[in-house]
């Protein structure tokens, strides 16, 4: 029987084969109370038996190995998604004070440019009544003999007024360009920097979704080896006690009945969201089995 495994291509499948077939005959043997017949047919089985066992064993091994690599996998991918999370809420912090400053500093430059204005047009206003007073002034001097000289001096005297106020408009009128400057340079480098933090903010997010499809694959990944693991149990199971079995089977023969019955049942492999079951036939689960087994090799510690 051993050479059936070492066959090419589905040498596994046929040793499961050869055992299902074998150990069905000798449970119907039993209920025939041909007792004999069964030992013998069981006992010609042992070798073999113990050959998938072994298999069945370092894929249960596997399987849990892989499903331990996965789980942790998802815990790291869960530790880096807190990251970002934590990054994503950090920079929609700092957008949301870069704003509020903007804002602030949007309403200042306004009260700045509105003071501006105002100034721009009393030196205007200011400018203007100097340049008639100067003409007047002139026009006076002219006549500095005649009785009206007094009103000339007078002249002369709102003219130096209008010009330390002229003065005085322009110097403050100079500050309040110097603010506006400085104001716009600020707004531009608040402007760049919330540039910035929103391109930060779309490459986070980015991530994250990235992160999320690949939390998802692995999600898929780790149902698939969950299950996998589940069913390389429950086959490890029915071959640990088929080899109990056949180590004594004169005495432990009618035990068979219970590893038929496991043969003819199910295994659950999940429960979903809504409670149903995820069942798999014993005999399509070592199906699955063996055929794994025949495209990869035996399972690799």
């Amino acid at each position: 029987m051993g050479q059936i495994i070492t066959e090419q291509g589905n040498g596994y499948r046929k040793a499961v084969a050869v055992i299902v077939q074998d150990v069905l005959k000798a449970h119907e043997l039993l209920t025939r109370q041909r007792r004999q017949e069964a030992i013998d047919t069981l006992a010609s089985l042992r070798s073999l038996i113990a050959s998938v066992a072994d298999a069945a064993e370092l894929g249960r091994a596997q399987a849990k190995r892989d499903h331990e690599m996965l789980e942790h996998q998802k815990e790291e991918l869960i530790l880096r998604s807190n990251a970002l999370f934590e990054q994503e809420r950090e920079t929609l912090r700092a957008i949301a004070d870069l704003k509020r400053q903007i804002t602030v500093d949007q309403a200042n430059q306004q009260i700045v440019e509105k003071d501006e204005y105002a100034l721009k047009v009393r030196i205007a206003e200011v400018s203007q009544r100097l340049n008639t007073a100067r003409e007047h002034a002139d026009e006076l001097k002219k006549w500095f003999w005649v009785p009206g000289y007094g009103t000339y001096l007078a002249a002369r005297t709102v003219i130096e007024g209008d010009v330390q106020v002229l003065i005085s408009s322009q110097g403050e009128w100079e500050s309040l360009i110097r603010a506006d400057e400085d104001l716009r340079k600020v707004l531009a480098r608040l402007e760049q920097a919330l540039i910035k933090l929103e391109r930060e903010l779309v490459e986070t997010e980015d991530r994250v979704q990235a992160l999320a499809k690949i939390r998802q694959d692995i999600d898929l990944r780790k149902g698939e080896a969950s299950r996998r693991l589940v069913m390389m149990m429950k086959v490890d199971d029915l071959f640990a006690r088929l080899e109990v079995r056949i180590s004594d089977i004169q005495s432990k023969v009618v035990d068979v009945a219970d590893v038929v019955e496991q043969l003819q049942g199910n295994i659950v492999l999940s429960v979903d969201p809504d409670g149903r079951e995820v069942l798999l036939s014993m005999r399509a689960a070592l199906d699955s089995f063996a055929t794994a087994l025949d495209q990869g090799g035996t399972p690799r510690l």
